[in-house]
């Protein structure tokens, strides 16, 4: 199959969605197919504001030639939501599938957004209403409605999109993300590597949803307990001065920020850690969980719907309700105290995330397009039938 993605985003492999895709792309690609990515190099887009983020829709729908050439067009939300429509009127039959891929549903990430701005935890500035919080969520409704098929990550946001969105159910599907194959190419020594700790890591933005109020006050309790312990924070992406500044003083020189890294030497990173905290509110697919998970990790995750496809509280993870720093804590202590549960658990984990290769989502992906086109194949067929038999009986 000809395939076009597109991703309102810089093409940038380090990143979550654009990662997501080109790794998927790439996957695809060795499959056989050929997969174009089309993002905002191709947009030649100055900069990821707002005003490119809305004029790329634009610019898509306006390459008609090109768009004809493929057999599928999959879209991140909002990006189809001038071509689908116009596609389904000018080229009824002969034109491609289209596809739109939500990478986390914007409406219940405004919705948690709203809700951390009341609680004090977010700053909504005057301008967001006007776009992130206004036109912006129209646009994806539009993508999801006047898609031949938009896939999901989770459950919780296809329900909302089918149930709120008014988006046809049948016309959905979840698929989940996959993992990198270096991760599984990662060789483990779960007993050694295990033994190496006491380590922790929190991984994520400095933001509102990732929860860091929360990781903050569970590892500075694990940091008390033995000055021995070790955090480690990943990808922050603020100074190392914002995170400080929510920790006690006199446990910094346990703590160690890397506020950017490189995918590719996760694995490395990865090696003498031990647990994953990871309380995030709110995510479409936590891919940077599964790669911890794939390197031996021992994860305590959110009970939030987007893990709920793999973690399994007590097999595979430990499962805390959303925003309990205290259970959090105390699962933290379990682990510590328990190393043959932090193995078994871990182990388990690895064995999940390996499952999750992109290879296998390449595959699944592929399949859904087949089935979804030749569906839609079928449905042309019986109407030009039915047109047929109507203008005989006339």
């Amino acid at each position: 199959m000809r395939i076009l993605m597109t991703i309102h985003h810089y093409k940038i492999l380090d990143a979550g969605a654009p990662g997501a895709t080109l790794l998927l792309a790439r996957a695809l690609n060795e499959q056989g197919h050929e997969v174009s990515v089309f993002g905002f190099e191709d947009f030649k887009a100055a900069n990821a504001g707002p005003l490119t983020q809305m004029t790329f829709p634009w610019f898509l729908a306006a390459q008609p030639r090109r768009i004809m050439m493929y057999d599928v067009i999959d879209a991140s939300t909002g990006d189809g939501h001038v071509l689908y429509p116009l596609f389904r009127t000018l080229f009824r039959k002969q034109r491609p599938l289209l596809v739109t891929r939500c990478h986390g549903l914007e409406h219940l990430a405004h919705v948690r957004r709203r809700m951390d701005a009341k609680l004090g935890r977010d700053r909504l500035t005057w301008k967001y209403p006007i776009y992130h919080g206004g036109l912006r969520l129209h646009e994806v409704a539009r993508s999801l409605r006047s898609a031949d098929l938009s896939l999901f990550l989770n459950e919780d946001d296809r329900s909302y999109a089918t149930q709120r969105l008014h988006v046809s159910r049948t016309k959905t599907k979840v698929l989940p993300a996959g993992i990198d194959g270096a991760f599984l190419e990662h060789a483990v020594d779960m007993k050694s590597a295990r033994n190496s700790g006491p380590h922790i890591v929190w991984m994520g933005s400095w933001i509102p949803r990732k929860a860091p109020d929360i990781a903050s006050t569970v590892i500075t309790a694990f940091l008390r307990r033995d000055p021995t312990r070790q955090a480690h924070f990943l990808g922050t992406g603020v100074p190392d001065d914002r995170i400080l500044a929510m920790l006690p003083s006199e446990v910094h020189a346990q703590v160690s920020i890397t506020s950017t890294y490189v995918r590719a030497d996760l694995p490395s990173i990865f090696r003498p850690l031990d647990i994953l905290l990871f309380p995030s509110r709110s995510e479409g697919f936590p891919v940077t969980v599964l790669e911890a998970m794939a390197c031996g990790l021992t994860p305590i995750l959110s009970a939030i719907p987007a893990v709920s496809s793999f973690a399994q509280h007590g097999v595979n993870a430990l499962l805390a309700p959303l925003d309990a720093a205290d259970s959090f804590e105390s699962f933290v202590e379990t682990l510590m105290a328990n190393h043959a549960l932090r193995l078994r658990i871990a182990t388990s984990a690895m064995a999940t995330a390996r499952s999750l290769s992109w290879a296998t989502v390449a595959n699944r992906t592929a399949q859904t397009y087949a089935e979804v086109s030749e569906e839609r194949t079928a449905a042309i067929r019986r109407d030009r039938t039915s047109n047929a038999q109507f203008r005989h009986m006339c």
